[in-house]
């Protein structure tokens, strides 16, 4: 059991049990360069985006958007803050976690775009001994999200600011 994405090129080895919540994929320009709108990522001299990452077919496919391939989040918000890249565009939930840990916040732009938004499951392996469970862990993670909970064990490892930069704009 785990929680990923849903993606097609897994449905044929994964059993989705529930929906944990949506994600969206967001647009962060550096300090000093307003970001209003997805042609504005075009301008950017260089848009950080995580190795083998698809982001939307609109993002992926603009060959007038220049891609920098970075390893991880935490090279490409190095990177924005130093101003080595002028964007930056990933998971909301994990770019604000780090971007409150490293301290980042008064060296990007406050105004974030939304570039989609990617589904998180709760998954089970088709070769899983506990696929009758499945039922059971639907019904808890539809209370859960019912009661908030889910929500309040984010907020206590992320932090309260995950919740703004994952509303939809």
């Amino acid at each position: 059991m785990a929680i990923f994405f849903r993606a097609s090129k897994w449905d044929k080895f994964v059993e989705y049990c529930s929906e944990i919540r949506k994600i969206n994929i967001i647009a962060m320009n550096k300090k000093g360069l307003p970001l209003n709108s997805f042609s504005d990522l075009q301008n950017s001299d260089r848009v950080g985006v995580l190795a083998k990452t698809s982001i939307s077919d609109a993002f992926d496919n603009d060959a007038g958007i220049i891609k920098y391939s970075v390893p991880n989040y935490e090279t490409m918000l190095k990177l924005l803050s130093a101003g080595r890249i002028d964007s930056g565009v990933g998971n909301a939930i994990v770019l604000s976690y780090l971007i409150n840990k490293y301290g980042y916040v008064s060296k990007l732009e406050k105004d974030v775009i939304s570039l989609g938004t990617k589904t998180q499951w709760l998954q089970f392996s088709n070769k899983s001994a506990h696929l009758d469970l499945i039922a059971k862990f639907q019904k808890a993670v539809s209370e859960l999200k019912a009661e908030g909970k889910l929500d309040e064990i984010l907020t206590s490892y992320a932090g309260a600011g995950w919740s703004e930069l994952n509303q939809s704009n």
